[in-house]
């Protein structure tokens, strides 16, 4: 009697086992907010060379006086405030000019998103953030100071890698107001190969944080960049006639 109580008993638990649903695996709530974030107001000030199609803009905080600066928000489909002197608007995207009447000047940018908050990942967000950044307008570009006095800024020596090596180099950079063989202003980037060779482009486009270059006579295109974060850029470019190799290089100033 025992042995049939005992058999019963089993096939109870195997009938319950195998009527038993499969459950899947639960998720958290929140599965899924790596690549989630908060309303954000962050923005971009960027300052524009030229109102040519092919001008150059460049990330920023201080600018030439007489140009125009495009201010763009990184948060989309949102509703944008922008209150940039007694100004307010409302577009993603904003372009304002600085005249020379503002050199100088330190002018605060705020700019105002609304959006329905990812109350999911991040319960405590309310769906608005605010953010200010302050542009310095400083003086109006200066062609004869470029070259003849201790005006460019980009004047020095840097110690740079190129993204293709492990070693570093010092380059030096300097302006001069004639370039011997030729009777122009040029600037001279000196062992920019770290074989101890030079070559001297000419200014074709600036920013108040980055000019490009053309070759004087070398097959070559330049761009120096001073970073928002400190570091400094120097591109150059061979052209089709030229057999110089291409560098990109980075680094930081040293004098």
């Amino acid at each position: 009697m025992f042995r049939a109580i005992r058999i019963l008993c089993c096939l109870q638990v195997f009938f319950f086992a195998s009527c038993k649903k499969e459950q899947p695996e639960m998720h958290a709530m929140n599965a899924g907010c790596d690549c989630a974030h908060e309303v954000s107001a962050d923005f971009v000030m960027e300052e524009k060379s030229s109102p040519y199609p092919d001008a150059l803009f460049t990330s920023t905080d201080t600018i030439y006086a007489d140009k125009n600066v495009r201010f763009r928000a990184l948060e989309n489909d949102a509703e944008y405030t922008w209150i940039i002197g007694s100004e307010v608007i409302h577009e993603q995207e904003v372009t304002r000019y600085f005249g020379t009447d503002l050199s100088g000047d330190v002018i605060p940018i705020q700019l105002i998103v609304k959006k329905k908050a990812n109350t999911i990942c991040f319960p405590n967000d309310d769906g608005v953030d605010t953010v200010t950044k302050y542009l310095v307008v400083g003086p109006e570009f200066d062609d004869y100071g470029f070259y003849n006095d201790p005006y460019p800024r980009f004047e020095g020596t840097y110690r740079m890698k190129d993204v293709n090596s492990s070693d570093s180099i010092d380059i030096q950079i300097d302006a001069r107001p004639f370039y011997p063989p030729f009777t122009m202003n040029a600037i001279v980037i000196r062992n920019y190969n770290g074989l101890g060779d030079s070559i001297a482009v000419d200014l074709w486009d600036f920013n108040y944080r980055q000019y490009t270059f053309e070759g004087v006579g070398y097959g070559l295109t330049s761009t120096w960049h001073n970073r928002l974060n400190g570091n400094y850029e120097l591109i150059l470019d061979k052209t089709e006639l030229s057999t110089k190799p291409n560098k990109h290089y980075f680094g930081r100033k040293i004098n």
